[in-house]
């Protein structure tokens, strides 16, 4: 099958040329070359057409400014940046200032001191059940929750809650 397109092929390029040969011989205007010429004509306009179209769709990039582009990316990323690094600036503004002092590694002491008492404070009186409770309590009076409803006196109405 192959070898007979290929026979075929072989054989329409040598009638081609020699018809083409004649031709020329003859000086004769119908001949292979001219068809040849038009549709050549016509493939390299229609390709260059749809190159020229092809272009334009592509072009939608040269629209952006990247230099703007670059900018808004850089002023949206360097404040959430800003953001995650500023615990770092809590711990160099500590240094530098217990730097000024004559006993730096007395204010490390005060600040171990400070830690400690709260704490002490945290577990002693907010995590104790009690405490727990009161605060609970206190919380509900406060928010107007009663027994697993919300009063309406943050609207402003009446009700038998112990705050009125």
């Amino acid at each position: 099958m192959l070898t007979k397109g290929i026979y075929i092929t072989t054989a329409s390029a040598f009638l081609s040329f020699v018809w083409e040969y004649t031709a020329k011989r003859y000086a004769s205007t119908i001949k292979p070359s001219v068809a040849l010429t038009y549709l050549a004509n016509g493939c390299y306009d229609v390709c260059y057409g749809m190159g020229t179209y092809a272009a334009k769709l592509s072009s939608f990039l040269t629209w952006l400014d990247f230099n703007e582009i670059i900018a808004t990316g850089h002023d949206l990323v360097k404040p959430i940046i800003n953001i995650f690094v500023s615990p770092y600036y809590f711990f160099t503004g500590y240094i530098n200032t217990s730097l000024l002092y004559e006993h730096p590694y007395l204010v490390a002491m005060g600040s171990i001191t400070v830690l400690l008492l709260l704490l002490f404070i945290y577990y002693t009186w907010f995590m104790s059940d009690v405490n727990r409770q009161w605060l609970l309590i206190n919380y509900k009076m406060i928010m107007g929750v009663e027994h697993g409803r919300t009063s309406n006196t943050m609207l402003g109405e009446n009700s038998n809650s112990i705050i009125n």
